[in-house]
């Protein structure tokens, strides 16, 4: 039982390595330099809205939640002590102002009537921040959307942004808000994670494949040990029955 037990644990731990592996090798190919634009459509925004930003969902010590990106709208007076700045509820926070990857923050050239719109581009290396929420922008927790006046007042917020997954190309990860509803759209499949899928494919293939065969080995093993006990168990029967006719 010891031995049969001492196997499998071989197994498990071979198969553990392999995935360990695997995985690790899938993590470091997906990882390296990207470029993403994120496009704001806002209507029937409040009141003195000059502009909609986008809230991320970024504990205080991720790593990838800034104090300040450097970034500011034209037209906007934007400083350390406006309230977007500083706004701060449930952990969302000003994606153009403290997510490590904005790289840019404008509006589009051609702004469409009775909407407000905006243009948020990101760009960074996913390589240098491991264990980061915010590593994989679309594996964000939540996303916002923020109404914004010239001077930085927060005239309100939307619920969490709903996602929509399209099959269709889409130019960039639009988001649309109206009112207090928001939504955004990604590509299917563009929020997989290729190590974590490689890993549950592995995970199957050792249940559906390696504890069969494992468990066939060992019946045929049993089967084969059983089959030599009995051997040997008649042949020194026989030996006893050969000692018993010399003695008489």
């Amino acid at each position: 039982m010891k031995k049969r037990l001492g196997c499998f644990g071989t197994v498990v731990l071979c198969f553990v390595l392999f995935a360990a592996g695997t995985t690790g090798c899938t993590m470091l190919k997906t990882e390296g330099e990207f470029q993403e634009t994120v496009q704001i459509n806002a209507q029937n925004v409040p009141d003195g809205t000059y502009y909609a930003d986008l809230l991320v969902k970024l504990p205080k010590k991720d790593k990838l939640r800034v104090p300040d990106t450097g970034l500011r709208l034209d037209g906007a007076d934007i400083t350390e002590d406006s309230e977007i700045f500083r706004y701060d509820t449930d952990h969302y926070v000003s994606a153009s102002l403290h997510y490590g990857y904005a790289d840019s923050f404008s509006f589009p050239e051609k702004q469409e009537p009775e909407a407000v719109r905006t243009v948020l581009q990101l760009r960074g290396n996913t390589a240098e921040n491991r264990f980061s929420k915010g590593k994989q922008f679309l594996r964000i927790p939540s996303f916002r959307i923020a109404y914004v006046s010239q001077d930085g007042k927060v005239l309100g917020v939307t619920g969490s942004a709903a996602a929509n997954p399209c099959m269709t190309p889409l130019y960039g990860i639009p988001f649309e808000a109206d009112g207090s509803a928001a939504r955004y759209s990604y590509i299917s499949g563009s929020k997989a994670n290729p190590a974590g899928i490689l890993l549950l494919a592995e995970l199957f293939l050792f249940a559906v494949l390696a504890l069969p065969l494992y468990a066939v080995i060992s019946a045929i093993r049993k089967h084969r040990e059983t089959k030599a006990m009995i051997a040997q168990i008649q042949q020194n029967a026989a030996q006893d029955e050969e000692t018993s006719q010399s003695d008489d």
